[in-house]
């Protein structure tokens, strides 16, 4: 224990005893694997019940923990868990323990559950994961949807659809790309200016300015050539320069020589929209807090799981989202969550958060 903590900063301390709380209650109630496995058994009962393979019969005899049932008409026996959510669960308890943690709406991580359930941190890892997903099915089809570009700097971790040799985040710089570049080609009335202010800035330019902003172009063009080409003085060409470098619209290069800057294409109206809202959304305190639960649990994540850290958050974080049995409810309404399909999943360009 004393090793469990070791790993908090003093000012996080709170939560670690939090959980630490939340998961002596959860033993007290669940001290072994069998009362697990119980829990899950009933539920399965209540909810959808369970009827044998060969006569269809719902007499079944079960003992106390265990997952099998004997059928009271054809003696015959079968598996409870089978063709449910939990049908390849191995680890009741750690289940058990998970829903437990979010449906209390304790922070934690892989590290620490499996600290505290004694299993291997990749059962916890994955255990999480699949709880995470059934979460994200929780949440409404109205919720909205985020750019993931959001959370760039958030990705540090590699995954199967890092790029070779490439930094974690260029999972999404792909995903940036491949955007961008559907949007490149644009009809010019379904196009707009990406930059308004440069575009008034160069409409109410003075008359010195403008003459030497037009002289300039994007090859480079010695000073001198400047004055003698305007007839100039060199301290009024100085000074047209400099107010023209001071807004962004000329580049000094060593050696006293100009150019303009380029000015910035047009873009498609979907693209500056999905710029706007990456802006808007970076400025939301429930998106700086979440960077804070993000970089305090996790220290940084994949992209490819994003959706799964935001469905924590949502868990933890937003009132009434979280009750007793909602978990258990809806891993009944799904198929088995796979190993494979977990490997399989990529978070959507779009994000519900």
């Amino acid at each position: 224990m004393i090793k469990f903590y070791r790993n908090y900063e003093p000012d996080k301390l709170a939560l670690a005893e939090k959980l630490i709380r939340a998961f002596h209650d959860f033993e007290k109630r669940f001290p072994a694997e069998k009362d697990s496995v119980e829990l899950f058994a009933n539920l399965v009962l209540t909810e959808i019940g369970v009827q044998c393979r060969f006569c269809s019969s719902h007499s079944i005899v079960r003992e106390y923990g265990s997952r099998l049932f004997r059928c009271s008409q054809c003696y015959k026996k079968g598996w409870i868990f089978t063709g449910t959510f939990f049908e390849k669960m191995r680890l009741a308890k750690l289940w058990n323990a998970t829903i437990w943690l979010f449906e209390r709406r304790v922070q934690f991580n892989a590290w620490q559950l499996a600290n505290l359930c004694q299993v291997a941190y990749s059962s916890a890892l994955v255990i999480s994961r699949k709880i995470a997903k059934v979460i994200h099915l929780l949440q409404s089809e109205n919720a909205e949807l985020v750019p993931s570009a959001v959370f760039t700097t958030l990705f540090c971790k590699r995954s199967r659809e890092t790029p070779a040799n490439m930094h974690p985040k260029f999972e999404q710089i792909k995903i940036d790309d491949d955007f961008f570049a559907d949007q490149m080609e644009v009809p010019d009335e379904e196009a707009i200016d990406c930059d308004d202010e440069r575009k008034s800035l160069l409409s109410n330019l003075p008359t010195a300015e403008k003459q030497v902003f037009t002289l300039l172009s994007e090859e480079r063009i010695h000073f001198d050539d400047i004055a003698n080409q305007l007839l100039w003085e060199g301290g009024l060409v100085s000074a047209t320069l400099t107010f023209l470098e001071l807004n962004n619209l000329i580049v000094r290069h060593p050696g006293d020589y100009y150019t303009k800057i380029a000015e910035p294409k047009k873009v498609s109206r979907d693209m500056a929209a999905r710029q706007k809202r990456i802006n808007d959304c970076l400025n939301l305190s429930i998106v700086d807090q979440f960077f804070e639960y993000a970089i305090s649990n996790y220290h940084g994540f994949s992209r490819k799981y994003l959706q799964f850290y935001l469905a924590k958050f949502k868990a933890i974080f937003q009132d009434g989202f979280m009750a007793p049995g909602k978990i258990f409810r809806e891993c009944l309404r799904h198929d088995s969550f796979s190993y494979i399909q977990m490997l399989d999943y990529v978070s959507p360009d779009e994000v519900v958060f």
